[in-house]
């Protein structure tokens, strides 16, 4: 299958230095925005080239897959991306996700390939329990710089992208009810929580995930994401929205960093003494050794390549997040699959969460 990548960033960066370590980078082109290469105008002008396209930018979900359809190409991307660089409300978010990740006449799409959305949602199919729950998607980064003359003020993935979704988006959980639900304004910068006998800030953020999970899993109730940033970028922020000053700078993405990205989802049925916790360690020290990016960044890529792993088997008509595909044995082999061959593995933890703060500060 001959690929068009669109974007050459960090997570595709990431990505084709693990292709070149299994030996599997072949019949890919990227299509570079920084070179002066538009994603779309390649796929308007070479689609006869290319049979998939991994939107690994920020380039707009719904006018990439019109193409794609247009064209009879396969597609796939790590997450939705809105037009326009305005926020746009939580229902409206909603309703353009439900909306462009429709089934497609002719051509195959996969969606949301990341760590979050992506791996994150491999956690419920593989270890939700069999009864009613809630699924606390909790995120913590420790990242901190290992070279003396990193720059002030740094983050481990795409800073403006971090700034609209914990600044400018309402504050959302997934439930029964509601694909993606706002919360109140006094939830919208977040909640300080223990983690793993740590505490962190956590913002409630907006991230279609939570509704994937809801809707794919009969037994869950209800999802929330709560995002810990490394210290640093957060209290910029925090700095910012203090003075009520917008992100005017460009604010780099470090990669040498020591400590550890770890992404996963406990699970609540709202009389558990302990909560059960399984999640990913992204290992920042090691993935900047073995891949020239931090552990962020290696997760997302990870992501990617299981989903380009399914993009072989997917049918002409389907449209896929990881938690639909892991409904589907076939699907689900081959993404557990891809993870094993990369090294991506879970590990189970009991009482990373106090439950006591959760039923305080997150159930209500």
């Amino acid at each position: 299958m001959r690929k068009l990548i669109i974007g050459n960033g960090n997570v595709t960066r990431a990505f084709l230095a693990i292709l070149d370590s299994l030996g599997e980078r072949r019949d890919i082109t990227v299509c570079d925005s920084h070179e002066g290469m538009s994603g779309e105008r390649m796929i308007r002008e070479h689609h006869d080239c290319f049979d998939a396209v991994l939107n690994l930018s920020s380039a707009p979900t719904g006018a990439l897959i019109d193409l794609c359809q247009r064209h009879g190409l396969a597609y796939l991307d790590t997450a939705y991306s809105w037009p326009g660089d305005d926020f746009i409300g939580v229902a409206e978010y909603a309703a353009n996700v439900r909306d462009e990740l429709r089934p497609r006449e002719g051509v195959a799409l996969l969606h949301g390939f990341g760590m979050n959305p992506g791996l994150v949602e491999v956690i419920l199919a593989l270890y939700a329990p069999k009864r009613p729950y809630f699924a606390l998607e909790v995120d913590t980064d420790t990242a901190e710089a290992a070279a003396a003359d990193a720059p002030k003020i740094w983050g481990t993935w795409c800073p403006e992208n971090h700034w609209y979704e914990t600044a400018h988006a309402s504050a959302a959980c997934s439930m029964r009810d509601a694909f993606l639900k706002e919360l109140p304004e006094a939830l919208h910068h977040g909640r300080r929580l223990t983690a793993g006998g740590r505490e962190f800030d956590f913002s409630v953020t907006v991230h279609d995930e939570t509704g994937y999970m809801v809707t794919n899993d009969p037994n869950c109730r209800g999802a929330v994401f709560l995002y810990a940033a490394p210290r640093v970028i957060s209290e910029y922020f925090r700095a910012l929205l203090a003075a009520g000053r917008e992100l005017e700078e460009d604010v780099p993405v470090l990669h040498d960093l020591k400590g550890e990205e770890c992404v996963g989802v406990a699970f609540y049925d709202g009389t558990d003494a302990s909560i059960r916790y399984v999640m990913n360690r992204g290992d920042h020290a090691k993935a900047f050794r073995s891949f020239g990016c931090n552990g962020t960044c290696w997760q997302v890529a990870c992501g990617v390549y299981a989903g380009m792993s399914l993009l072989e088997l997917v049918g002409k008509g389907e449209s896929l997040t990881v938690s639909s595909a892991m409904r589907i044995p076939a699907y689900r082999a081959c993404i557990l699959s891809a993870l094993e061959r990369v090294g991506f593995s879970f590990e189970t933890l009991d009482g990373y969460l106090d439950v006591s703060q959760v039923r305080r500060e997150i159930m209500p």
